[in-house]
Formats: C-alpha cells, structure tokens, sequence
C-alpha cells in the first residue's frame, strides 16, 4: 500500500472533494454576473414588494400593445431581471409577442448607430417565419447583409435620384435615415407575415443603461425607435439614468411610460429589507450563512440586487480559504472591505468632496456628469420610496470616515 493511501488519508481526501465541490455549489448559486434567465428558470425569483416594474410593463401593454417603454436605474438594481419577468407574463397572453433583445451581446456599444435595433430586431424575428416560407430567406439574408456588410448595395434602385436642393425650412419630426427606412420597411414585411401568428408585437431592448452619454440613444429614439413604434410595435427599453435627470430628461419624455427601478431602502423599508433577505436565502442555506449575517448582507447592499449576490459571494469563497464550513462575521466584513475599496478607486478629490457631503449631510444636487456618474455607479444610492433620499454606498461610508480621521 502507498504510504498516503491509508484509511485515513482517503477520509481526508473524501471530505476535501465533498467540501470542494459543495462550496463549487454554492459560487454557482451566487454568480452576480450570470444570466438572470438562469435564476429564473432554477425557482430563485422572488416577487418585489408592491407592484414591481414587470407588473406595471406587462400591465400596461396587455391594454395597449404599442406603447413604449422606458426602464431607468442604477447598475444592479435589477432591471434585466424585470425585464425577463415581463417577457414571460406578455408571452403568456396568446396573442402577443414578445422578444427579449441583449443589445451587447451582439453590438460593441461604443459604435451604436442607427439601425442596430432595427437589425436586431428583424434578424430575431425573421427566424420565427417558417422555414418552407419563401418570405424567409429573402428577409433573413436582407437583415444579415445590414448586420454584416456587403460590397454592393443589393437593394440599390433601377433609377438613381437626382440632386437634392435644400429647403429652408426642417419638419420639427425627423426623417428616417436611408438605411433605416428600408430597415423599417422590411421590419414591416415580417410583421403582417406573422400578423395571423401574433397580432400583438414587443421588444424588450436590454442594456443600453450601459451608454456614458445619451447621444447615441437620442440617435436611435429619431431613427430605430420612432420606426419601430411607427409600425405598431410596441417597446420596452432600458436606457442609462440621465435620461430622467436635468435636461436629459426631454429623451424621458419621447416615451409613453417612464419607470425607475430604483435601489430598495434597506434602511427604513423593512418589505424591501424582508424582499432582499428571501432573494439571499433561495442562494444561501441557514447552514451556510446565518440569518443574522444574512440581514448584515442586506444592509452592506445598499438595496442593490447585484451587490448582495456579489458580496455573499465574496464571503463564502473567504470561507472556503478560511477553511471553514460556514461564513462568519470576519468573512463578511472581509466582503464589505473589498466591495467599498473597488468601488473607491479613481475618484478625484472633487467626486470624494461630493461623497462627504452626501455622507455627513444626506444632501445631493446634481450640477454636472460627475455627480451624474456617482449615481449611475452606484457610488451614492438614490431611493425613491415613500421620498427621494440619498446616501453613499454602505461599503464606503467607513473608508471616507477614514480619509476624515474617523470624524
């Protein structure tokens, strides 16, 4: 027999595996980053208090299918989820389509242009035509040529125009881009194709609250987005939170309906404290984390969904290099720490001058894109319910307290 292959050392090699592959488990359960589908699907879901944003889209385009939508929020708060939650209840009615599209999963952000969604949109919905349809792989092939590039424009005219003069005087409502029109005209194809199929159409656009500035979504609310709702589609899109904010929220206002998936006070509303307590523990049982640390989670969250998974995460995996079988309090101050000192690095002293005063004060007027992207990057926290309130990050509050002298 090999000296390491006693009794014993096969029982320690059995728990290691054993313990290794429960806490393998666990990171899974708590992966900040996968899709939200997956937790969805895997029961981990839970119904936000109130009448939560999916409610009141799903609500409102059952009565009118061609209203638009637009969904604003901070980073984590938990809007794609929303969003695949509405997806599935329009889905159920029957007479309604619904298509879930993740703009960066197919487009580089940085170059969003007119005609994207449209694209987007006509490839998805290209392929719910039948495959025997001579209508298919005319339009398909047509979508796939815009997405791609070609040499040759293969929808060029017989004729060509003639020269266009100028007028003085421009129409308050903007024209379709060349591209776009035929985009918008194809798109209006597949659309009376699938007319008997399902007479109601949505698209649920994702992840353009991911844009640093609202000039290229002003651009496809002129082009993609007034074409699409032009043929009575409707949609629900989420944008980046400036567009509620100052005089960016004249793009707000091209929308018929405006949700904000605000952060849940974790602080002063015990429903939204209760809601993030149950989301935690579908992921995280007692004999892992306790129901104490749990609500120490909720609290280092800020209400933000994405960093209670993320921080948890981060708490279980000290635990397993701790070699501990259950998180303790060290392991979750350990998770607060890192989370605060990420979220802190590259501000400048006049962005860390604005987080004293929201920390000392709970005061916070927004006089430029600094203190705009303190917002979006969850820095500072803006609550909605039953007020408008303001704080920094729990994960931070200790580390300004420090560059003050623990004043």
């Amino acid at each position: 027999m090999h000296p390491l292959d006693t009794p014993n050392t096969r029982s320690h090699t059995s728990h290691v595996s054993n313990r290794r592959e429960k806490f393998r488990e666990y990171m899974s359960l708590l992966d900040a980053a996968a899709d939200p589908r997956l937790a969805i699907e895997r029961g981990f879901y839970v119904q936000m208090p109130g009448r939560g944003t999916a409610e009141q889209i799903a609500g409102r385009l059952e009565l009118r299918p061609a209203s638009t939508h637009l969904v604003v929020g901070g980073v984590g708060a938990g809007k794609t989820t929303q969003l695949l939650v509405a997806n599935d209840r329009l889905t159920e009615l029957g007479d309604t389509l619904a298509i879930y599209i993740d703009v960066s999963k197919h487009q580089d952000l940085r170059k969003l242009q007119p005609g994207v969604l449209l694209t987007l949109a006509g490839l998805d919905l290209s392929r719910l035509l039948d495959e025997e349809s001579d209508l298919r792989p005319k339009i398909e092939n047509r979508f796939l040529l815009w997405a791609n590039g070609y040499e040759e424009d293969p929808f060029a005219y017989d004729e060509a125009p003639g020269p266009w003069v100028g007028g003085v005087v421009t129409s308050p409502s903007h024209d379709l881009e060349f591209d776009v029109a035929r985009m918008k005209s194809s798109l209006g194809e597949l659309r009376e194709a699938l007319a008997t199929q399902c007479p109601n159409l949505v698209f649920i656009i994702d992840s353009l609250d991911r844009l640093s500035t609202l000039a290229p979504l002003s651009k496809l609310l002129e082009q993609d987005i007034a074409a699409i709702s032009a043929l009575g589609i409707g949609l629900v899109l989420v944008g980046p939170i400036q567009a509620i904010h100052g005089l960016q929220r004249l793009t707000a206002e091209r929308f018929d309906y405006v949700y904000h998936q605000a952060f849940l006070d974790v602080q002063q509303d015990p429903h939204g404290r209760d809601f993030l307590f149950q989301v935690l523990r579908q992921r995280a049982p007692e004999s892992l984390i306790s129901a104490e640390l749990c609500m120490q989670l909720v609290r280092y969250s800020g209400g933000a969904l994405r960093d209670l998974i993320s921080l948890a995460r981060q708490a279980v995996e000290e635990a397993y290099l701790d070699g501990a079988d259950t998180v303790n309090s060290g392991h979750v101050l350990t998770a607060a720490d890192a989370l605060g000192r990420s979220l802190m690095i590259g501000l400048r002293p006049a962005e860390l001058n604005v987080l004293q005063l929201v920390r000392e004060q709970g005061s916070f007027v927004m006089t430029s894109e600094d203190d705009l992207a303190l917002l979006a990057t969850r820095r500072i926290l803006e609550y909605r319910s039953p007020g408008v309130r303001y704080t920094v990050h729990p994960t931070i509050e200790p580390l300004l307290k420090q560059l003050t002298g623990g004043k």
